[in-house]
């Protein structure tokens, strides 16, 4: 299996991630929006997926972010030994895979809190992983 350059989502999975984020490639991108780029939803998203044990089936619809964006993010590693853990996966194109899994989970429930209330309680999710460790 060849390492995909691009790390792809569902139409509806890409839609959220654009109401809720900046661009990752544009920094002229003026919108307000809860996240400065993709790739730290990705990563929240990815988590509350972790952490409620869901994840949605991997889509590859629409373009989400590149794959250096996440492997190359200081949160990786930390990501990286618990998918390895949890699913005893070994490539890098699986690991990425399963975390978008996680991510497309995850962004829903980001989303649905946004729609409903205008803002993320990054309190409140903090508070929801701490009771899960």
């Amino acid at each position: 299996m060849s390492t995909q350059r691009i790390i792809t989502c569902s139409t509806d999975t890409f839609r959220m991630f654009i109401a809720l984020c900046k661009s990752d490639d544009d920094e002229k991108d003026k919108k307000t929006t809860i996240f400065s780029t993709r790739t730290p939803a990705f990563f929240l998203a990815a988590a509350i997926g972790i952490i409620n044990n869901k994840s949605k089936n991997y889509s590859t619809d629409k373009q989400l972010t590149r794959r250096e964006y996440i492997i190359g993010n200081e949160n990786y590693t930390a990501f990286e030994l618990l998918i390895r853990a949890r699913h005893a996966l070994k490539t890098e194109q699986d690991i990425i895979t399963k975390l978008a899994e996680y991510a497309e989970y995850g962004i829903s429930e980001l989303y649905d809190e946004y729609h409903k209330t205008g803002d993320i309680d990054f309190v409140r999710i903090s508070r929801h992983v701490k009771s899960k460790i």
